[in-house]
């Protein structure tokens, strides 16, 4: 049903940024089987629109291979495609895409490695987000350029699966995490809502604080919005 929602919002979207602002038009513009796993999305300030994507979402290990980010293009002939901006990687390991939001025309992307651990006292192994990355993409440069991508690791969190994430005016990154509750439960002190500041763009490092707790966020945020000096965030 999550999967079937996202998609519904990514074809309106779409639609409503290419002048269709009454409700009753949305119409299918992609195949669900050409875009599947679909979880968040953003559009730059010239109006290109991208989404993370999964094909094989899970297998025995978690969440592995086949995660995508994907720009959405509309072609001559009236029909839309799917063009490849970045594949779910770091350093060789898979990670899943799950975050994705925009600050002028770069994108930013949280993609989690998983990991099956034993956790004392639960009978059975977990598949859990235990290695963060940050994704830096410059939609400004080539496609061809070694810097257009760049990655950074969130150290001080041991348990993550970013989902909503937004910036504010000052170009603090704001992201909510899913598994905030369940790390908690287990020992592991992990925000609602964490801060990244981006200290350089160019050679890509960033610092990190918690910035909500699992309690004033009533269990974890999800989807995050920012409006001039205000966070609007919807929570479980």
């Amino acid at each position: 049903m999550k999967k079937r929602f996202t998609f519904t919002f990514i074809l309106f979207s779409i639609l409503f940024f290419y002048g269709c602002y009454d409700a009753s038009n949305i119409s299918t513009i992609m195949a669900p089987e050409n875009l599947t796993g679909t979880e968040n999305t953003t559009q730059i300030t010239n109006g290109r629109f991208f989404t993370t994507s999964s094909l094989n979402m899970l297998d025995p290990n978690g969440f592995t291979s086949n995660n995508y980010i994907y720009e959405i293009v509309k072609n001559p002939d009236g029909n839309y495609s799917k063009v490849e901006i970045a594949v779910g990687d770091f350093f060789g390991t898979p990670c899943f895409f799950s975050g994705l939001t925009s600050f002028k025309n770069k994108l930013y992307a949280a993609c989690s490695v998983f990991q099956t651990i034993e956790i004392p006292g639960i009978p059975v192994p977990m598949s859990l987000p235990v290695l963060p990355i940050l994704f830096q993409i410059d939609m400004e440069k080539d496609s061809a350029d070694p810097t257009r991508i760049q990655k950074a690791m969130l150290p001080n969190h041991a348990v993550i699966l970013a989902n909503g994430m937004a910036f504010d005016k000052n170009g603090n990154l704001y992201i909510s995490n899913t598994y905030a509750p369940a790390a908690n439960a287990f020992g592991i002190s992990e925000a609602a809502i964490i801060k990244v500041t981006i200290i350089n763009t160019k050679i890509f490092t960033v610092s990190e604080e918690n910035w909500l707790s699992v309690e004033k966020g009533y269990n974890f945020p999800n989807g995050i919005q920012i409006y001039r000096n205000k966070m609007y965030f919807v929570s479980d």
